[in-house]
């Protein structure tokens, strides 16, 4: 989905994230600004095959065989994009190269709307407590229909619970799973 209202609200998002006072970046003031940054980001237009970002340099889509998520500094992302995590396949495309201490992936099985308040959202359910993955599911609730499928794919490996996560400070965080030995994948309507 290429709306142009999904490229005012990213435009609007860069603005608010770029224009915080220098050293600004602690994730309680980017919360402030409707972002669940740093742990989370909103991409345009999405597909099975991945999803874009608004510069171009080369196709400009971060394809699951290009990344590698972790690697402790990265517990969780949500990819505010169509398909990314659609069903067919999603073991294949984003299976175990990319979990390198990532938690969890957050996304969609299927199309979704432009909706620009699902960040803001997600960070006030993640800041009252929810878990990562209840937070996502609610905030996908409250701003899509039912012919949506919010889907989230999280690893876990001896010692870790992952599908108990809370945002930093706001409840329990499992240690990274470094060398994962269980995906988990979960879809359902909004």
């Amino acid at each position: 989905m290429r709306g142009q209202g999904r490229n005012r609200t990213l435009a609007r998002q860069r603005r608010e994230v770029d224009g915080a006072p220098r050293g600004r970046t602690h994730p309680r003031y980017l919360q402030r600004r409707g972002c669940a940054a740093p742990r989370c980001i909103s991409t345009r237009s999405g597909s099975p095959s991945g999803f874009l970002f608004g510069k171009k340099l080369d196709d400009a889509k971060a394809k699951p065989t290009e990344i590698t998520w972790g690697d402790r500094q990265l517990e969780w992302i949500a990819l505010d994009a169509c398909d990314v995590l659609a069903r067919d396949g999603v073991f294949d495309r984003w299976g175990w190269p990319v979990f390198n201490g990532l938690h969890m992936i957050l996304g969609f099985d299927t199309t979704t709307g432009d909706e620009p308040d699902r960040g803001r959202l997600l960070a006030q359910y993640l800041n009252a407590g929810w878990t990562v993955r209840e937070a996502w599911i609610r905030a996908c609730q409250d701003t899509e229909d039912s012919d949506t499928q919010w889907a989230y794919l999280r690893a876990d490996a001896q010692g870790t619970d992952t599908y108990h996560d809370h945002w930093w400070g706001k409840g329990a965080v499992s240690s990274d799973p470094l060398n994962p030995t269980t995906l988990f994948y979960a879809r359902a309507a909004c």
